[in-house]
């Protein structure tokens, strides 16, 4: 009897059911953040730039098929199947990745004067195009890190697009508000700290994964995010109700909140299997 006729993942052990799950999970939301990176591309390039917005145009369409058909698929779905719609997606996003990634190299090489995305921005969310590409190469080959391996890489990464949002949130709103930015700002040093004392704990690997070590420093980083998504809640309901003054699109501020809620829930599942001794790896389960 193989892999798939006992109901496991062939690489890992893991259920089959387990394995659609987490991939549809993934798919989900990604694809629909991909849907609305290719979307805020487009709104900041100049009237001019026809191929670039025609090719974000084309982006939006291609995740906005890929989300419709994750939410039609189930947990009961063949595994087989879902393992070629991960691959096909993985594609995709590698697509998107090698887009922004032109995108950058056109705005840092001042061949896009006057556009008005930002190259950290562009570079944020190649990275999160660039993970969401790994992740689904790990689902599909089995190739997931063990628990104390997993909370370090995550933290790192999610930490930075923490600290990247109370960037590009202080730089959108109007001068004016300066209590606001200077919230913003707050938050963006807080998560430059953090992701600084997450690079030295990864640094300090094997020694730094104790189990005390790591409950400590998901304690520490939650308090923040948690903080965090609040403003961004907060944000969100102001630019919709019109109160304060900035560019911020008002899907741009549910986006961000979006991520920093996955961002907690990715923390309590670790913490889960953490404090509960399950060294079970990364997104398997959650």
């Amino acid at each position: 009897m193989n892999g798939n006729e006992s109901g496991l993942h062939p690489d890992t052990g893991v259920t089959s059911g387990v394995f659609v799950e987490r991939s549809l999970n993934e798919i989900r939301f990604w694809s629909r953040i991909m849907k609305e990176h290719s979307l805020f591309l487009r709104l900041g390039f100049r009237a001019e730039d026809t191929q670039l917005i025609q090719e974000a145009n084309q982006f939006y369409r291609l995740f906005e098929h890929i989300e419709q058909a994750a939410h039609a698929f189930t947990n009961q779905t063949d595994p087989e199947q879902i393992r070629g719609f991960n691959s096909e997606v993985q594609q995709a996003a590698t697509n998107i990745y090698a887009f922004k990634r032109k995108v950058l190299g056109l705005i840092l090489t001042c061949q896009l004067p006057g556009a008005n995305n930002f190259p950290l921005l562009v570079d944020h969310i190649s990275r999160e195009a660039n993970y969401f590409r790994k992740r689904l190469i790990e689902l599909n080959q089995g190739k997931l890190k063990s628990l104390p391996d997993a909370i370090i890489k995550e933290n790192v990464f999610f930490l930075r697009i923490m600290a990247d949002h109370a960037k590009f949130i202080g730089h959108l709103l109007d001068p004016s508000e300066r209590k606001l930015i200077d919230i913003a700002q707050n938050f963006s040093n807080d998560f430059d700290q953090l992701l600084y004392q997450a690079r030295d704990l990864e640094g300090m690997v094997p020694y730094s994964q104790t189990i005390p070590m790591l409950d400590q420093f998901l304690d520490q980083n939650r308090v923040s995010v948690v903080s965090l998504r609040d403003f961004k809640k907060t944000a969100r309901e102001l630019i919709e109700q019109c109160k304060i003054k900035s560019i911020i699109h008002p899907l741009l501020a549910d986006h961000v909140f979006r991520e920093a809620d996955r961002f907690l829930e990715i923390i309590d599942m670790f913490d889960t299997h953490l404090t509960s001794g399950n060294p079970t790896p990364r997104f398997l389960e959650g």
